[in-house]
């Protein structure tokens, strides 16, 4: 279940240690569900079940798996990270692109601020049609 495993301990903001039950995380998690990415959004990160991998391809979580799992005391969660996929080369031409129109129609080229702006309204246009790229981090709770 585990490639890497990063061991941190958790404790409550004075140094006392941290108690809290599966029905309290359970309602945090479920805040934060995962939705895929929009059209438009470079990034998108949330909670699935974490026994359903069909849940983070598709974000199809029907709400209810539960987000957080108990088994034998240890608190089972799943993060999915999704992100568009846009080559830089496939920006810088599409920007390239949008400054030569601005150039032929003001006759002038544009200044950096103006070429800034440009790649940005490149990196939107081009969105829509990126790649995503799902990874998923398995977070393992040990309550004692």
């Amino acid at each position: 279940m585990f490639k890497n495993l990063v061991v941190y301990r958790v404790s409550g903001p004075d140094g006392t240690p941290w108690h809290a039950d599966l029905s309290t995380l359970e309602e945090g998690l479920g805040k934060a569900r995962f939705l895929p990415c929009g059209t438009t959004q470079p990034m998108a990160i949330g909670w699935v079940p974490p026994r359903d991998p069909s849940a983070a391809e598709t974000g199809a979580d029907t709400g209810m798996a539960p987000l957080a799992e108990s088994v034998g005391g240890q608190w089972l969660m799943r993060l999915v990270i999704e992100q568009k996929v846009l080559p830089s080369a496939v920006v810088k031409r599409r920007t390239q692109e949008l400054a030569r129109q601005l150039e032929q129609t003001t006759g002038r080229k544009p200044g950096k601020k103006q070429s800034k702006e440009l790649k940005e309204e490149a990196v939107l246009a081009l969105l829509p049609q990126a790649f995503t790229k799902q990874a998923s981090v398995n977070v393992w709770l040990d309550t004692r």
